[in-house]
């Protein structure tokens, strides 16, 4: 099932602190871009995460899981 434009919102909402974030729509869902840096998906109303180093110090318990 396609994502939901109102739950892109609600990511990018928690995300207007940052400057220069954008999003490109693709096949019903949803990549989001840091200075033109993939940083995340929404796939299926759901957010992940680009599993960085830095990104794994930052969330505690967290899961790899594929986005399908």
């Amino acid at each position: 099932m396609p994502s939901s434009k109102e739950f892109l919102n609600i990511v990018l909402n928690k995300l207007e602190s940052l400057d220069d974030i954008n999003y490109k729509h693709m096949m019903g869902e949803y990549i989001i871009y840091y200075k033109k840096k993939i940083i995340s998906y929404v796939c299926d109303n759901h957010l992940f995460i680009k599993a960085t180093d830095k990104a794994k110090t930052l969330i505690k318990d967290y899961i790899l899981k594929p986005p399908y």
